[in-house]
């Protein structure tokens, strides 16, 4: 019920911080955090530990805003293939570089994409 509460709290930087709390485990919680109005709560969602779902990975990779896509693709819990390879393909550099440098890079076909970047950074990082 707490969390709840904050989830509706009217301060973007108390949504962002129960966003980023890796004790935010619940859904429907995480679903209403990817659809809120500040990029802000969206990338403290999209970096958050306990991101795990692939379906809210491959809603936040659609995200219109760069900085959500780069806490997502730099997030060690990013195990959607799909998200990884949207990624892969993303028009900011620094995003793919985050992706790259991923520990927890897992797609062969994103791997691939990056492996042929246009930048030499995502590629050494790759290595």
């Amino acid at each position: 019920a707490r969390q709840e509460a904050l989830a509706q709290d009217q301060g973007a930087e108390v949504r962002a911080a129960l966003a980023g709390n890796p004790r935010l485990i619940s859904d429907a919680r995480q679903e209403a955090l990817a659809q809120d109005q500040d990029a802000e709560v969206r990338a403290a969602l999209a970096g958050n530990s306990s991101l795990t779902s692939d379906a809210r990975q491959e809603a936040l990779v659609q995200d219109q805003n760069a900085e959500v896509r780069g806490a997502l693709a730099g997030n060690p819990s990013l195990t959607s293939d799909a998200a990884q390879q949207t990624l892969a393909q993303d028009q900011y550099e620094w995003v793919r570089e985050a992706l790259a440098n991923n520990p927890n890079l897992t797609s062969e076909a994103a791997g691939e994409r990056l492996a042929q970047d246009p930048s030499r950074y995502v590629r050494m990082l790759l290595s």
